[in-house]
């Protein structure tokens, strides 16, 4: 597993097989979360209802996992190829930049399916929206910052860009608190979303509970993403297919710096490139069965162009 590998643990997963249970015991390992204090309100919801206006989608209530009130938008029926889009109308108190998620769900392993986010007629974004392991599975896009105007009616549009696309369930303004989860005591990833699972939206996670890791995943053709099991209370393992809907997330502590527990810094790599993982690094002998987040990744010509 060399670091330089695009699909390195190294630099890519929160969340390795080791994770799973002491190597030494052979016992599970606990997980954890927690959400820390913030002065958040809660986020405004707008279903395929509340859309002042859409086109190339077909509305359906064949899925049970959606969480409008009604429907959900089906792009695949469609007859507009990537010109598919929906809108909605919103107003908001304060003129800000406001925190916007689109929940989809994408059953197709090999396409991202990306959408274009228009603001009051401007683009703002495109969402990535990969594979969600199944078309009966919904997430969020990553959260992404727009500016909205008070005392006006802002209009969102979430606009195809390939020809099949995803299904779209509901526009979230704002966003639900902040997960942080944990293994052993320590922070391993920062889920500023919320967690939720694929399969049970609605399932709420009791916070300093501890759960266990039922499988954990790093990348493959059928999950580009990694994906992780984790076992509910009273649930055995394989029995509720509960896999957190931010799959197996990436190392990234951006706005929670303080949570990235510093062990050591590497030093530069001016005179020398690593061979194969700090493990062969004469001075940070890493100790057996443990494995570091490098947080800032690996990105030196001299480690991973030569």
């Amino acid at each position: 597993d060399h670091p330089c590998d695009p699909y390195s643990r190294w630099r890519r997963y929160s969340f390795i097989r080791h994770d799973l249970e002491n190597l030494e015991t052979d016992i599970r390992k606990d997980w954890y979360f927690e959400i820390p204090t913030e002065d958040l309100p809660p986020p405004t919801i707008y279903s395929v209802e509340d859309a002042s206006e859409y086109t190339g989608y077909s509305t359906s209530s064949s899925n049970k996992r959606f969480l409008s009130s009604q429907h959900y938008l089906d792009q695949n029926s469609g007859s507009y190829g990537d010109e598919g889009w929906i809108e909605w109308t919103v107003n908001v108190d304060e003129t800000d930049t406001y925190p916007l998620s689109v929940r989809y769900a994408n059953g197709d392993r090999y396409n991202a399916m990306p959408l274009e986010l228009i603001v009051n007629n401007v683009t703002q974004a495109t969402l990535s929206c990969p594979y969600t392991l199944s078309w009966s599975y919904w997430r969020y896009t990553d959260l992404t910052e727009v500016p909205l105007l008070a005392g006006k009616n802002n209009t969102i549009r979430v606009k195809a860009l390939t020809y099949n696309s995803v299904n779209i369930d509901l526009l979230r303004i704002g966003r639900h608190p902040t997960a942080i989860m944990k293994v052993d005591g320590h922070v391993r990833a920062v889920i500023p979303g919320g967690l939720f699972l694929f399969n049970n939206p609605l399932y709420e996670f009791e916070p300093n509970a501890a759960y266990e890791f039922c499988d954990i995943d790093l990348w493959s053709v059928n999950k580009p993403s990694g994906r992780i099991e984790i076992k509910r209370p009273g649930i055995p393992c394989g029995a509720g297919n509960d896999y957190i809907d931010a799959m197996n997330p990436p190392v990234d502590f951006t706005g929670y710096d303080d949570y990235a527990e510093v062990l050591f810094d590497l030093p530069s790599t001016d005179d020398e490139a690593w061979v194969a993982t700090t493990d062969e690094q004469e001075d940070y002998h890493l100790i057996s069965d443990t494995d570091f987040l490098l947080v800032d990744g690996i990105e030196d010509d001299l480690v991973c162009n030569t």
